[in-house]
This record gives C-alpha cells, structure tokens and sequence, in this order.
C-alpha cells in the first residue's frame, strides 16, 4: 500500500532529544507551522484513494487542534486512515470521535523511563489514556530508548554515529513510497528526511502520482542500483538493512577484475 504521512504542525513539545532530529528539521523548513482543516482538504484531494492517510509525520498531530477533524474528513473521503500519537493534545471527548473512524492501524507511543518524550503525565493526559485504552484498537506500542529501532533517523540524530554504505540496496519505502506532506504542502519522499533533502513537490499544487513520475523520485530511484551517492538513504540502516546484494555484486564485479 503507498502512504502519505501527515505532519498536521512543526511545533512538536514531546521533543524527544537527542532521538529526534527536531532542530535539522526546524532549520531546514519555513513554511507555516500549522496545516489547516482547509488546506488539508485541497491537499486531499490530489491523492488517490489507494494511498493510506498516516498520521504521524514529524511531530505529534494532536498537536494541531484541527486534527482530529482532518482524520474524520480522510475517513469520510473514503481513505483507509492510520496514527502514530503519544495523545499529547486529545481532549477526553475526542477519543470518541477516533474510536468511531475506526483507524486501520493505532499505534500508541507511551512514555519512556528515559525521559526521552517529553509527555506531561497530566490527570488529563491519564484519562485520555485509559480512554483510548477501552475504546480504540491499539495495533501497536512505541516507546522510547537508546534501543529504539529508528533512534539514528538516517543519520540526523543528535550523536548518531557516522554511518554511510556504499553498493546498490533495496527499501521497503522506495517500492511502496510512503511520502511526508509538511503544513505548507511541501513533500518529501521518506519519513528519514528530516533535512528536507529530498522535496518531490507541493501536493497542494500537484498530484500525488505526478510526485511519483517526478525528476526527483525517479533519481532517488535510480540511486538504488548506483555505487555510492550523498543521499539520505546512504545513511539510513532500513535501507541497509534490506539490501543484502552489495556483497554479491562487489564480489561478482572483483571475480571480473573490476576494483570498486
């Protein structure tokens, strides 16, 4: 299934330092913080249906105060709709509201002994908790730690250890994209892209197949089968560690007498 994930604001207070690479992104993007119920549904309606709503992104869509509206209008256009959340932002009262979307996949980022998320741990918070809890289908758990699996965001991370790979590779989100809409409509082809490195368009002003017919998603498709490139997916460990046939090509390639 291709997928769209929405970052419905940029002003994300859950701030998980050093995991999350907010300062990369907030250096990098200077469009409006905030996605409106407005400019969601123009947006909207440039994606097909086949493609799932995810909302996650890069901050907490609870956070914008129109989210919740936004994922009852994808469920009403007919998209299958899914969330990444901490609930940071939830009113008791909206908790219905979600558990009558009836989202294909919930996912529920708790707390960390870390402190890593910084989630208020309010009386507020706690009902909203234990409300979710009772009415909707939590398909998975997300919690924060130095053995997190996406801890080094392709490198962004703060202290992250320098990592970069050479040889072709293969991802899982370059053959069923899985693009990240900012507030403005900016888009780039992958969650890892923190540093906007990778803008495929504005959905705001074209479709989301044309993103994928574009210039840019077309190198960044080619770039799978070159030796070596500077972009993101070179020091992302999901592309690395899906792509097992550097070894076998660089081997192939010395038994001809090929050096790289």
């Amino acid at each position: 299934m291709r997928r769209l994930e929405i970052s419905t604001n940029t002003e994300c207070t859950i701030n998980c330092y050093p995991l999350c690479p907010q300062k990369l992104l907030h250096s990098a993007y200077h469009g409006s913080p905030f996605l409106s119920l407005a400019d969601f549904g123009r947006a909207l309606s440039n994606v097909p249906n086949d493609v799932r709503i995810e909302f996650c992104g890069f901050s907490e869509p609870f956070l914008n105060p129109e989210a919740v509206d936004m994922i009852e209008l994808a469920h009403d256009r007919g998209y299958d709709v899914s969330a990444v959340t901490t609930l940071v932002g939830l009113k008791p009262s909206d908790v219905d509201r979600l558990a009558r979307v009836n989202t294909g996949a919930f996912t529920l980022h708790l707390p960390d002994a870390c402190g890593i998320a910084h989630i208020p741990i309010t009386d507020e918070y706690k009902e909203v908790l234990t409300l979710a809890l009772t009415k909707i289908q939590v398909s998975d758990f997300s919690i924060m730690s130095k053995y997190f699996k996406d801890h080094h965001w392709a490198g962004n991370s703060e202290n992250s250890p320098p990592f970069h790979f050479r040889g072709p590779f293969l991802c899982e989100w370059l053959s069923r994209p899985q693009f990240v809409m900012l507030p403005d409509g900016t888009t780039t082809f992958c969650p890892m892209d923190r540093g906007l490195k990778h803008v495929l368009g504005n959905l705001m002003e074209t479709s989301y197949d044309d993103l994928m017919e574009s210039k840019a998603f077309r190198k960044i498709l080619r770039s799978r089968w070159a030796w070596d490139g500077n972009g993101v997916c070179r020091s992302c460990h999901k592309a690395f560690s899906t792509g097992r046939i550097a070894g076998k090509m660089g081997k192939a390639l010395r038994e001809i007498g090929v050096s790289v």
